[in-house]
């Protein structure tokens, strides 16, 4: 009764790219060691190095915190070029590659109903409803027809579209 009007929080800049590497299963999660400056390296965003002169495109444009100052808690924008960013970028889509090769490894032994389902469970932890499951079969059938045929890039389009979906972003 009291959680009625909780309102939604967007994860922060570290912890979106970690559940990025976690979906596609890909987070190295050893724990020490040194740290890096490739934002292409599957460890976790906590051993990202901070460099002024060289900082992650996509943490920065999900208000990772400013390195030139302390600050008590963070801004949290939602603006266009993040979207355009998760949409156009190479690193995310080569995560949903990963991701789409973790839940249907096998296309002959794993329906496209149930890759769907899979995706969804790790995901979003939840099964996704009828209509869902049958507006991404259609969306499937149309990216088939864009990439000559190739069932297992249209479906690495589905993975795409929900790691940029709201529900992947934001806790509720």
């Amino acid at each position: 009764l009291l959680w009625w009007r909780k309102d939604s929080r967007r994860l922060e800049a570290e912890a979106f790219r970690d559940s990025l590497l976690a979906v596609s299963d890909t987070l190295e999660t050893t724990p020490f060691g040194p740290g890096t400056l490739d934002e292409r390296k599957p460890r976790r965003s906590i051993y990202l190095t901070v460099k002024r002169s060289n900082l992650s495109p996509l943490l920065q444009l999900f208000d990772a915190p400013d390195t030139l100052q302390g600050i008590g808690n963070r801004q949290e924008s939602t603006v266009a070029p993040q979207a355009l960013a998760l949409i156009n970028s190479p690193i995310l889509i080569d995560l949903s590659q990963k991701f789409a090769n973790r839940v249907r490894k096998d296309p002959s032994k794993v329906s496209l109903e149930e890759g769907i389902r899979d995706a969804y469970r790790v995901a979003f932890s939840r099964d996704p409803s009828g209509q869902e499951l049958a507006d991404w079969v259609s969306f499937v059938e149309r990216q088939k027809v864009l990439h000559g045929n190739n069932e297992q890039l249209a479906f690495r389009d589905v993975c795409h579209a929900l790691l940029c979906a709201n529900e992947f972003a934001y806790v509720d």
